[in-house]
């Protein structure tokens, strides 16, 4: 509506809307800095987290550089999926906190990792409208339902000293994974072209679900060593 308007009507909006965001943020009582002293640090506990948002989110750098392309060259509107997948963001992550804070993070963030990886193989259909539709709403459930859990769980494998540099790793990872689909696929693309792209998405996918299920059964070995060590010291 406001690109209908005017283009310096949009920019200015967004222009705004930082400047509010950045008043806001002086608002936000700041914690006590940490004494620890500058420089990198990496806990193993860490890379499964990470390693799910790179793969999970390469096919979603390829779906925002690429759709655009192809379905203005088919006279499609590629704004529908964008705007089912933000919709979809919106609506499930607040659901998604309160089951994976009742029931556990990882049942929820599988079904998150299947429904991105559904997402581009929607794509692989003849496009329509409605292909953008549902491509779009299982991008934005898929990423409502798995990020969320992700960043949980890496400020729960941090402590007080870490935890900043935990969710900073995780805002990098992020980026990893869609300029990869982005621009890894841009170079890609005269070699596997788009339906070959969103396939390497989708595969990307079901890895990000195998190290879910993998950091999964360790963290489930773990527990239960512990529940017998517990037990056998009573």
């Amino acid at each position: 509506m406001l690109l209908a308007l005017h283009p310096s009507a949009l920019f200015l909006t967004s222009a705004l809307a930082a400047v509010i965001g950045a008043i806001m943020l002086t608002t936000v009582p700041a914690p006590r800095p940490s004494p620890r002293p500058f420089g990198l640090t990496f806990q193993r506990a860490w890379t499964a987290p990470l390693l799910v948002a790179v793969l999970a989110l390469f096919q979603w750098g390829v779906i925002q550089t690429f759709v655009p392309i192809v379905a203005a060259d088919l006279g499609l509107n590629p704004a529908l999926l964008f705007t089912a997948d933000a919709i979809c963001v919106l609506a499930s992550r607040i659901p998604s906190g309160w089951i994976a804070d009742r029931y556990g993070p990882w049942r929820l963030a599988i079904l998150g990792v299947v429904s991105m990886t559904l997402s581009p193989c929607v794509l692989l259909l003849p496009m329509t409208n409605g292909v953008l539709i549902a491509a779009g709403i299982l991008n934005g459930v898929g990423a409502g339902l798995t990020l969320p859990p992700m960043l949980a769980q890496l400020s729960q494998r941090s402590d007080t000293q870490s935890r900043g540099t935990a969710l900073a790793y995780f805002s990098v990872a992020f980026a990893i994974g869609v300029i990869g689909g982005a621009s890894g696929g841009g170079l890609a693309y005269p070699l596997l072209g788009f339906h070959g792209l969103l396939v390497v998405g989708a595969a990307l996918c079901v890895c990000g679900l195998g190290a879910l299920l993998a950091d999964s059964g360790a963290l489930g070995r773990v527990w239960r060593r512990q529940a017998v060590y517990i037990e056998d010291s009573r």
